[in-house]
C-alpha cells in the first residue's frame, strides 16, 4: 500500500497589542531589583510547543512593532486572563513571568477602581 505524505502548517489568526516596555536580558545581574523592566530570559516560561511559525513577512512586522513599543511582549485581549506573547525561533509563543503578570494585575486594579493609566 503507497503511503502519503502532507506537511501540515498551523494557522491561528491573533489580536494582540503592546504591553509594557519589558526587555529581555540573557545575563542575570544585581540591577534587576532597580529595572523592573527588565526581564531575564532563564527565569521565564517559554511554551515552546505552543509557538506559532509566522512567514518572513509578518516576523519582520511583529519585531517592527517590538521596536517602535520599546517592548519585547505583547498580550491578547481576554481580559480577565491573558495570554502574554513574545518572538522565539517557535514563532510568535506564550510567555510568562512574574514581573509581566503582576504588571497586568496592577493595571486591571487600576481599570477597576477607576483610575487612569
Amino acid at each position: 500500500m503507497e503511503t502519503y505524505k502532507f506537511e501540515c502548517v498551523k494557522t491561528q489568526t491573533y489580536e494582540i497589542k503592546p504591553f509594557g516596555n519589558f526587555v529581555f536580558k540573557w545575563k542575570k545581574t544585581n540591577l534587576y531589583h532597580e529595572r523592573p523592566d527588565w526581564v531575564y530570559i532563564g527565569e521565564c516560561n517559554i511554551n515552546h510547543p505552543e509557538g506559532m511559525p509566522m512567514s518572513d513577512a509578518e516576523e519582520k512586522r511583529f519585531i517592527s512593532l517590538m521596536k517602535k513599543h520599546k517592548t519585547d511582549v505583547f498580550i491578547d485581549d481576554c481580559e480577565y486572563s491573558p495570554t502574554f506573547y513574545t518572538l522565539t525561533n517557535s514563532g510568535m509563543t506564550p510567555i510568562s513571568h512574574p514581573r509581566i503578570r503582576t504588571l497586568w494585575v496592577s493595571e486591571l486594579n487600576k481599570k477597576n477602581n477607576g483610575e487612569e493609566k
